[in-house]
């Protein structure tokens, strides 16, 4: 499939602002029945979102794309009936410090750390294309005692969680090896910039790929995201059909300027006062001191994970953006069993 918005797909140029498109959404309701009006949160004929162009491996999520059908296929719909777990959380402070492979230097001593998906992997490009290979010991790889506990956030590029959803079982034998005490669901984006379809779509993505960790044996916790007051209902509901969750994650990352940050702030805040203050936050990716006090100001029970809990530099990731040219397929990739070798050839 060609990932470059067309008219085809619902999408219309307008007039370019920086690299982006309007989106056009199309009669939805009309075309599906109702369906995915129910779950994209606007329904009139123009939603506003708008999309940037950059290359990816993932689908277009909006009413026109005809693969439509198959993507909610295998994601068994949209409606948020995956059942929840508790976590034992048990020793999990309430600050807790991002090791990225480059961002070695860090405080000793401390109870608990944290690691992005893009650690458990090593990147190499040859004549074939990219290649991972998986990191069996991503304590040793990060200079951390062997005994170190460890949270394994979610926040990655699109690409690499693309490529996690493709080969989940490679991916989750990676967790299982590594032997982490909690591990986030795949953060899977909700930009602003794109269609709310792909929102539900994402969120219902974030929901599987936690029941699969789970599944597999981990501490597994789900990846909410709260992009605006309908999904923020969407979840809310969801988590009283499932009392027996008692954790949740969200990031918080890419608010720009403080009054976004403040705003998303306070949808988690909406939803911690609904739910009686009854869900422990793991909120990812405030990167000053104030952002982190105004978390904590606002949250009855929080751990904020982030690189600048001890004062140390903003830094996410570990699969720079400059290495996303190494991504270059744009067809979705086969799902390999565990059994396959560790270096795998993902793009051809």
């Amino acid at each position: 499939m060609n990932h470059v918005p067309t008219p085809q797909y619902g999408y219309e140029l307008t007039g370019e602002t920086d690299g982006q498109r309007r989106l056009l959404c199309g009669p939805c309701d009309i075309e599906q029945d109702g369906y995915l009006a129910r779950f994209c949160g606007s329904c009139s004929a123009d939603c506003g979102a708008t999309y940037v162009d950059e290359p990816g491996i993932w689908d277009l999520v909006t009413p026109l794309n005809p693969q439509i059908p198959e993507l909610l296929r295998g994601v068994g719909g949209l409606d948020l009936t995956t059942p929840g777990t508790s976590v034992d959380l048990t020793g999990l402070p309430s600050s807790v410090d991002l090791v990225t492979p480059n961002r070695r230097s860090v405080a000793e001593g401390q109870p608990v750390y944290a690691v992005s998906p893009a650690a458990l992997f090593r990147r190499r490009l040859g004549r074939n294309g990219a290649t991972l290979t998986v990191v069996r010991d991503v304590r040793r790889r990060l200079g951390l005692d062997s005994t170190a506990k460890l949270l394994l956030t979610g926040n990655a590029l699109d690409e690499l969680l693309q490529w996690w959803w493709y080969n989940s079982p490679v991916a989750v034998e990676a967790v299982r090896a590594n032997r982490f005490d909690w591990v986030l669901s795949p953060n899977y984006s909700v930009y602003g910039v794109r269609c709310p379809l792909e929102w539900a779509y994402n969120l219902k993505r974030s929901i599987l790929g936690c029941a699969y960790l789970r599944d597999a044996g981990q501490n597994a916790v789900p990846t909410l995201m709260l992009p605006n007051r309908f999904f923020r209902l969407r979840v809310e509901e969801w988590l009283w059909d499932n009392p027996q969750v008692n954790c949740i994650a969200t990031n918080l990352q890419m608010m720009q300027d403080d009054g976004e940050f403040q705003a998303a702030l306070d949808g988690v805040a909406r939803l911690d006062e609904d739910l009686g203050h009854r869900i422990h936050f793991i909120i990812t990716g405030p990167t000053t001191q104030e952002r982190i006090a105004l978390v904590r100001r606002q949250l009855a029970h929080v751990t904020v994970v982030s690189s600048a809990t001890l004062n140390g530099p903003s830094a996410y990731g570990g699969f720079t953006r400059p290495g996303a040219a190494l991504f270059p397929s744009a067809a979705p990739l086969s799902r390999p069993t565990m059994h396959e070798t560790e270096s795998l050839a993902l793009f051809q």
